[in-house]
Protein backbone atom coordinates (compact mmCIF):
# COMPACT_ATOMS: atom_id res chain seq x y z
CA UNK A 1 0.00 0.00 0.00
CA UNK A 2 2.72 2.36 1.51
CA UNK A 3 5.61 3.57 -1.19
CA UNK A 4 8.94 1.83 0.02
CA UNK A 5 11.92 4.83 0.69
CA UNK A 6 13.67 3.61 -1.04
CA UNK A 7 11.44 5.01 -4.38
CA UNK A 8 10.35 7.71 -2.54
CA UNK A 9 14.25 9.17 -2.40
CA UNK A 10 14.35 8.09 -5.99
CA UNK A 11 11.25 10.35 -7.20
CA UNK A 12 13.10 13.03 -4.68
CA UNK A 13 16.36 13.01 -6.73
CA UNK A 14 14.56 13.27 -10.07
CA UNK A 15 12.18 15.86 -9.09
CA UNK A 16 15.44 18.24 -7.90
CA UNK A 17 17.44 17.19 -11.16
CA UNK A 18 14.44 18.52 -13.13
CA UNK A 19 14.60 21.85 -10.74
CA UNK A 20 17.96 22.07 -11.72
CA UNK A 21 17.42 22.07 -14.99
CA UNK A 22 14.51 24.45 -15.14
CA UNK A 23 16.91 26.93 -13.87
CA UNK A 24 20.33 25.87 -15.10
CA UNK A 25 19.39 25.50 -18.76
CA UNK A 26 17.98 29.28 -19.99
CA UNK A 27 21.61 30.65 -18.42
CA UNK A 28 23.60 27.91 -20.26
CA UNK A 29 21.64 28.77 -23.94
CA UNK A 30 22.16 32.37 -22.25
CA UNK A 31 26.17 31.59 -22.07
CA UNK A 32 26.29 29.52 -25.52
CA UNK A 33 24.76 32.20 -27.99
CA UNK A 34 26.03 34.85 -26.09
CA UNK A 35 29.83 33.35 -26.92
CA UNK A 36 28.41 32.96 -30.53
CA UNK A 37 27.47 36.28 -31.26
CA UNK A 38 30.91 37.36 -29.03
CA UNK A 39 32.67 35.42 -31.95
CA UNK A 40 30.81 36.87 -34.76
CA UNK A 41 31.62 40.20 -33.63
CA UNK A 42 35.27 39.05 -33.33
CA UNK A 43 35.29 37.50 -36.55
CA UNK A 44 33.88 40.80 -38.25
CA UNK A 45 36.36 43.11 -36.55
CA UNK A 46 38.99 40.95 -37.80
CA UNK A 47 37.76 41.15 -41.30
CA UNK A 48 38.07 44.62 -40.87
CA UNK A 49 41.61 44.83 -39.53
CA UNK A 50 42.62 42.20 -42.40
CA UNK A 51 40.98 44.75 -44.87
CA UNK A 52 42.76 47.73 -43.67
CA UNK A 53 46.10 46.15 -43.80
CA UNK A 54 45.42 44.82 -47.22
CA UNK A 55 44.87 48.90 -47.92
CA UNK A 56 48.19 49.72 -46.64
CA UNK A 57 49.87 47.09 -48.66
CA UNK A 58 48.53 48.45 -51.62
CA UNK A 59 49.40 52.16 -50.33
CA UNK A 60 53.10 50.85 -50.53
CA UNK A 61 53.57 49.48 -53.93
CA UNK A 62 55.17 52.85 -56.30
CA UNK A 63 52.02 53.00 -58.25
CA UNK A 64 48.98 52.18 -55.81
CA UNK A 65 46.05 54.95 -56.00
CA UNK A 66 43.07 55.17 -54.18
CA UNK A 67 41.06 53.28 -56.37
CA UNK A 68 43.25 50.48 -56.10
CA UNK A 69 43.34 50.48 -52.41
CA UNK A 70 39.59 50.11 -52.31
CA UNK A 71 39.32 47.34 -54.89
CA UNK A 72 41.93 44.99 -52.39
CA UNK A 73 40.27 45.99 -49.54
CA UNK A 74 36.84 45.31 -50.74
CA UNK A 75 38.34 42.11 -52.52
CA UNK A 76 38.88 41.00 -48.47
CA UNK A 77 36.05 42.18 -47.46
CA UNK A 78 33.86 40.60 -50.02
CA UNK A 79 35.90 37.34 -49.73
CA UNK A 80 34.75 37.34 -45.97
CA UNK A 81 30.78 38.07 -47.02
CA UNK A 82 30.89 41.51 -45.11
CA UNK A 83 28.34 44.25 -46.21
CA UNK A 84 27.55 47.54 -45.46
CA UNK A 85 31.24 49.22 -45.38
CA UNK A 86 33.21 52.53 -45.87
CA UNK A 87 36.07 52.41 -46.84
CA UNK A 88 38.36 56.26 -46.83
CA UNK A 89 41.74 56.95 -47.13
CA UNK A 90 42.68 59.83 -44.44
CA UNK A 91 43.12 62.85 -44.39
CA UNK A 92 40.17 63.16 -46.66
CA UNK A 93 40.40 64.60 -50.24
CA UNK A 94 44.32 63.18 -50.15
CA UNK A 95 44.83 60.98 -53.39
CA UNK A 96 47.80 58.31 -52.94
CA UNK A 97 48.84 58.69 -56.31
CA UNK A 98 49.77 61.73 -55.65
CA UNK A 99 51.30 62.15 -52.27
CA UNK A 100 55.09 62.15 -51.57
CA UNK A 101 57.07 58.84 -50.96
CA UNK A 102 57.47 58.28 -47.19
CA UNK A 103 53.87 60.42 -46.66
CA UNK A 104 51.59 58.47 -43.72
CA UNK A 105 48.25 57.72 -44.94
CA UNK A 106 45.36 56.21 -42.80
CA UNK A 107 43.06 53.70 -44.08
CA UNK A 108 39.74 53.50 -42.31
CA UNK A 109 37.36 50.55 -42.47
CA UNK A 110 33.84 50.75 -40.76
CA UNK A 111 30.91 48.12 -41.02
CA UNK A 112 27.40 48.36 -40.07
CA UNK A 113 26.83 45.66 -37.19
CA UNK A 114 23.71 44.66 -38.04
CA UNK A 115 23.89 43.53 -41.32
CA UNK A 116 26.87 40.89 -40.55
CA UNK A 117 25.73 39.48 -37.47
CA UNK A 118 23.04 36.53 -37.61
CA UNK A 119 21.61 36.99 -34.53
CA UNK A 120 21.46 40.53 -34.49
CA UNK A 121 18.37 42.14 -31.70
CA UNK A 122 19.05 39.02 -29.59
CA UNK A 123 21.98 40.49 -27.45
CA UNK A 124 23.32 44.17 -27.00
CA UNK A 125 26.17 45.18 -30.15
CA UNK A 126 27.59 48.51 -30.96
CA UNK A 127 26.06 50.15 -34.25
CA UNK A 128 29.08 50.13 -36.06
CA UNK A 129 32.83 48.46 -35.95
CA UNK A 130 35.45 50.97 -37.19
CA UNK A 131 39.26 49.94 -37.74
CA UNK A 132 42.16 52.12 -38.96
CA UNK A 133 45.42 51.53 -39.69
CA UNK A 134 48.36 53.78 -40.79
CA UNK A 135 50.77 52.99 -43.64
CA UNK A 136 53.06 55.00 -45.04
CA UNK A 137 53.10 55.86 -49.31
Amino acid sequence: MFASPRRHRQHDRRALAVAELAVCLPLLTLIVFGSIQACNLIYLRHGLITAAYEGTLELAKPDASNSSIYARAQQVLDARGITDTTLKVLPNGTDASNSNRGTPLTIRVRADVAPNMPLAGWFPLPNRVEVSLVGTR
